[in-house]
């Protein structure tokens, strides 16, 4: 028998993202899609990204309640295009004043191609470019997740709720 309490636990949805989707990447500013099925998901809903490679320009925008999880990190890649732009000094996953979240099972490609590039880099990349950034955040839950060639911090935590963060490999 099964009881449901929550309406939105009850009615969650999968939102997939790839090839053949409503939310179909295009090669170029794929935040765009994936920012846009975020917007379109309820609390307790799950975007699903598909195995391939998305390309951002901009941060991914996370919303409460929702579940952003890729097909495994040899499978689905966010990938930062021309991470030398102002992008480099963004967030990748931008993560503000919200809860209820899971962020799980992808790649991040920070874009720079090899550690001899980002050493030649200019150093103000290394100082504000993040991977997942969580700010005034509770309930948040981050797992088989890897990011590579990035300047930045993979994960960084600011003004959240202690102990409601939790980050971890897979088992």
């Amino acid at each position: 028998m099964f009881i449901c309490f929550s309406s939105a636990n009850c009615s969650a949805e999968i939102i997939n993202v790839g090839p053949g989707t409503s939310f179909h990447p295009t090669g170029s500013d794929d935040q765009n899609v994936i920012n846009a099925a975020i917007q379109s998901a309820d609390s307790g809903d799950t975007v699903q990204l598909a195995s391939t490679t998305f390309h951002i320009s901009s941060p991914i925008i996370m919303k409460s309640g929702v579940t952003l999880n890729g097909n495994g990190i040899g499978a689905t890649v966010i990938y930062c295009d021309n991470p030398g732009s102002n992008f480099a000094t963004q967030n990748i996953i931008d993560c503000k004043g919200i809860s209820d979240i899971e962020i799980s099972n992808f790649l991040i490609d920070g874009g720079w191609g090899s550690l001899s590039k980002m050493h030649a880099a200019k150093n103000k990349y290394r100082e504000y470019e993040k991977g997942v950034f969580l700010s005034g955040c509770s309930n948040i839950v981050i797992h088989d997740l890897k990011m590579q060639y990035s300047m930045g911090d993979f994960i960084c935590c600011k003004k959240n709720k202690a102990s409601t963060i939790a980050v971890f490999p897979e088992p």
